[in-house]
């Protein structure tokens, strides 16, 4: 069984963002077979234990050996398959010195700041560029950016799947859900709630914090018992769904109320938001402040006058939200971390098909063997396709992605639901890159993004070829098709 220590912390702060970013990673991996570690503070531990799954490893560092490489090498002396380094206090220095312990090392990080020692780094700031490291890790990293790398828990892609309301659903009382994190030690959460009592709308308001915060907030509560009050909270993906507008910082949060489309009045609380925040405000993804220093609760009620007031911008706010984030950032991260590869040993990995690839899938789309077994041998007109492309594009229910090999785009893969958590299965190489095992690995990467849906693919019964390589990726025949059974 490979191996996956995280070495994850918010430094002398107390706050647990970085492992909570780790833990979704550490899930994803274990669902395919690695088994993790995590090595903390015990006051980066504080707000999050109750979130850390019962599989991994938890190992507490002393406050005087935070980033002291030698604590690891002492701990776990036989060292590891994947090191997954998350905080801004850790140093090239400190992943240098652990080269020879760690076969691969990856970093997560939003600052771009410093020189990073990795093998691959990730960055899931909203519109970032690659070019923004280029001079800040080595020649032969991976550099990952962008909000399609969001890492949620698959929670999110779910409920995604199940479908948005995108229509105008904010009729009063409005439901907001409020969250400020797990760690809100400047008690920001009371002024907002304050806020919203003072507002002139009427609302059903949720709190989701930690124990820590609520017992904080125990005054609060017992004035205002109308107040939802959860701590603890597992399944977040539902609770938002189930709100009509969010309050919250600009943090990794921003991508859980993206990809379920919930308009949301953002304040920057921290210096490391200000990038997010600055492409929520540029993008129109929702309203943003920073958080104001003084007669705050008054502001605030202020900015949530103007946030609901007007229904016709929370709809623009929730549909341009809704398209920057499909929840399977952490799938794609993972295809790099546990790498699937083709009959020549060539990556294999798949990105989210975005508007640039309107034409190269056109192309694809009238080479001559590709129409041969299609379900209309008849090529499409170039307006019959770009109106077929903007349809998938904004769709909320497929997953349409390009199949990379070694960073080259080769082919596309698409699952489109049918009915009943099943979904029907399609996939093309581009002729130049056929018979090297690179379908087969794309059906095995996306069959990870849904592992507990039944895969259908609808095969002419003369593509030998395609007959095969379903078959020779788990599928069986079944009344004239073909079927990927549930793997989890």
């Amino acid at each position: 069984m490979k191996s996956l220590v995280i070495r994850a912390d918010a430094g002398p702060h107390i706050g647990g963002g970085h492992i909570m970013r780790c833990l979704t990673v550490a899930l994803e991996m274990f669902s395919i077979g690695w088994e993790a570690s995590l090595i903390a503070s015990s006051d980066s531990l504080l707000s999050i234990k109750a979130f850390i799954p019962h599989f991994i490893k938890v190992i507490t560092i002393p406050s005087d050996r935070l980033f002291d490489p030698e604590f690891i090498k002492l701990v776990v002396p036989i060292g590891c398959d994947l090191l997954l380094i998350d905080g801004y206090n850790f140093s090239s220095e400190y992943s240098k010195s652990l080269r020879n312990w760690a076969k691969k090392i990856a970093v997560i990080d939003d600052l771009a700041n410093r020189f990073y020692e990795a093998d691959i780094l990730l960055d899931q700031s909203f519109n970032r560029n690659a070019d923004s490291y280029l001079s800040k890790t080595p020649e032969q990293c991976k550099v990952l950016v962008g909000s399609d790398y969001a890492l949620l828990r698959s929670e999110f892609s779910e409920l995604r799947l199940s479908g948005l309301n995108l229509s105008n659903k904010y009729k009063s009382p409005l439901k907001v859900l409020v969250s400020m994190g797990a760690a809100d030690i400047t008690n920001i959460t009371k002024d907002i709630i304050e806020g919203i009592i003072k507002s002139d709308f009427d609302f059903e308001i949720t709190l989701v914090t930690s124990d820590l915060v609520y017992q904080n907030l125990s005054k609060l509560y017992k004035s205002y018992d109308s107040i939802n009050f959860l701590t603890g909270v597992k399944n977040m993906g539902q609770r938002l769904k189930d709100t009509d507008i969010a309050i919250g910082a600009a943090g990794g949060s921003i991508w859980e109320r993206s990809c379920l489309a919930i308009p949301a009045l953002v304040y920057i609380i921290a210096d490391n938001q200000k990038q997010n925040a600055f492409e929520i405000y540029n993008n129109g993804l929702g309203m943003v402040h920073n958080w104001p220093e003084n007669n705050s609760s008054d502001i605030v009620s202020r900015h949530i006058n103007d946030f609901v007031s007007n229904k016709k911008e929370l709809i623009n706010y929730s549909i341009k939200s809704g398209q920057i984030c499909d929840g399977f950032g952490v799938k794609r991260f993972c295809s790099y971390l546990d790498p699937v590869v083709s009959k020549n040993g060539e990556l294999i990995t798949l990105r989210r098909v975005d508007a640039n690839d309107k034409k190269i899938i056109y192309k694809w789309q009238c080479e001559t063997n590709i129409r041969r077994y299609s379900r209309n041998i008849k090529e499409p007109s170039k307006q019959d396709h770009n109106r077929w492309f903007k349809k998938k594009l904004l769709s909320h229910k497929s997953i349409m992605e390009i199949i990379l090999c070694n960073g080259q785009a080769a082919g596309i893969i698409r699952l489109d639901p049918i009915k009943n958590n099943c979904f029907e299965i399609s996939i093309l190489i581009s002729q130049g890159f056929q018979s090297r095992g690179i379908g087969r690995g794309g059906l095995k990467i996306i069959r990870r993004y849904l592992p507990s849906v039944k895969i259908y693919a609808e095969i002419h019964p003369e593509n030998k070829s395609s007959i095969n390589l379903f078959k020779s990726s788990g599928y069986k025949e079944k009344l004239g098709r073909f079927l990927s059974q549930p793997v989890i």
